[in-house]
Order: C-alpha cells, then sequence, then structure tokens
C-alpha cells in the first residue's frame, strides 16, 4: 500500500507537469500576467503544454520501439540522457516560440531557466543520476521566491504549500530507492537556482 501510494505521488508531481504548473502560478499570482485576457492566456498554455508535454510524449513510443528504455519511469541513469537532450530541444523550441510572440519577460525567464536546467540535467545524467522530480520541485520553489522577491505577486501560501509537496515527493523518491539523498538535495538545488537566476537575470 505505502509503495502504491508513492509511485502515485511520484507520477501526480512528475517534472513532466512541472513547467505547465509553473506558467499556471504565473498567469494566477502575479499581478501583471494575471490581467492577459483569457485569449492570450489559452494560447500560452497551448504553446506550453504542448511543447513540453505533448511533443515529448509523442516521441516515447519512437524510443520504446527502439529500446531505448526498459520501463516509461527510465530507472536506470543510461536510459534518460537521450530524452533529456530532446526534452530540452523542445523546452528552447517553447522559449523562442514565446520570445517571438513578444511574451512577458517574467514567462520567458521561467521557461528559459526550465531549458537551462533540464540541459544540464541531461549532461550530469552521463555520469550521474541526478533526481528530476528535485529539479522540477525546486524549479516551482525557485519559481514563487522569484514572484516574491521582484514583488510581482504575494504567493506565500502557496510557496508554504509547495515546500510541502516537495517533501511529499521527494520522500516518495526516497522510499522507491530511485535516488539516494545526495541526488535529491543536488536536483532541487539545481532546479531552484535555475529558475530562479533566470527570472532575476532575464
Amino acid at each position: 500500500m505505502i509503495k502504491t501510494t508513492a509511485k502515485a505521488t511520484s507520477i501526480l508531481f512528475h517534472p513532466f507537469w512541472m513547467p505547465l504548473v509553473g506558467t499556471f502560478i504565473l498567469l494566477t499570482q502575479t499581478k501583471f500576467l494575471a490581467l492577459i485576457p483569457i485569449e492570450g492566456q489559452r494560447t500560452i498554455y497551448i504553446i506550453v503544454a504542448s511543447s513540453t508535454i505533448g511533443l515529448p510524449l509523442l516521441m516515447f513510443p519512437l524510443f520504446w520501439y527502439r529500446k531505448k528504455f526498459k520501463t516509461l519511469e527510465m530507472t536506470d541513469r543510461q536510459e534518460r540522457y537521450i530524452p533529456l537532450f530532446i526534452m530540452a530541444v523542445f523546452y528552447y523550441f517553447s522559449f523562442n516560440t514565446l520570445s517571438n510572440l513578444n511574451a512577458p519577460a517574467l514567462l520567458n525567464g521561467f521557461i528559459l531557466g526550465a531549458f537551462i536546467s533540464v540541459l544540464l540535467a541531461a549532461i550530469v545524467n552521463i555520469w550521474w543520476k541526478i533526481s528530476l522530480h528535485g529539479i522540477g520541485m525546486g524549479g516551482i520553489t525557485g519559481l514563487l521566491v522569484a514572484i516574491i522577491v521582484l514583488n510581482q505577486g504575494s504567493p506565500e501560501v502557496i510557496f508554504f504549500q509547495a515546500l510541502l509537496f516537495t517533501g511529499i515527493a521527494l520522500s516518495a523518491r526516497l522510499y522507491l530507492n530511485q535516488h539516494n539523498i545526495y541526488q535529491i538535495i543536488g536536483g532541487y538545488v539545481w532546479g531552484f537556482l535555475s529558475i530562479l537566476m533566470a527570472l532575476i537575470i532575464f
């Protein structure tokens, strides 16, 4: 029962969803992005969802057919780096598309940070199995901190909720023995810094 719950938690907080979750936070919790008309927000959601979730998922049957990984969870380190590099390409596509549409800098900075975090994860994963869940949860935390620091909104309640969910999600990964504590912490710190610094500098 506990193992099943841990697996369900891993799926619920899978890093696949994090760019879309971050976009939702930006469009609902910041002063100016929340003023974007519904049509504009819908377009943003479509671009982010299709390029960071839809397109990568469409590639998975090809990888499965070519036996690039044994399970959809890609538990082996060697199975991860090619899909991660391809995901980075799609993330950059999302960033470039939004930039060409003159999307707000805060949104572009977030997607850029997501691209950087995934690209480095792909490189690091060649030698070390860094936690992708850690990167995803760290990225969301970094986003919320950036919103507060830049005085773009007051998502303090969501920030504390994110810390709680981070503890739950990363504990599940440890329980499932998918990572050690250093891989979890390394992923979380990198995800946090990637998003925070991208938003502050961009």
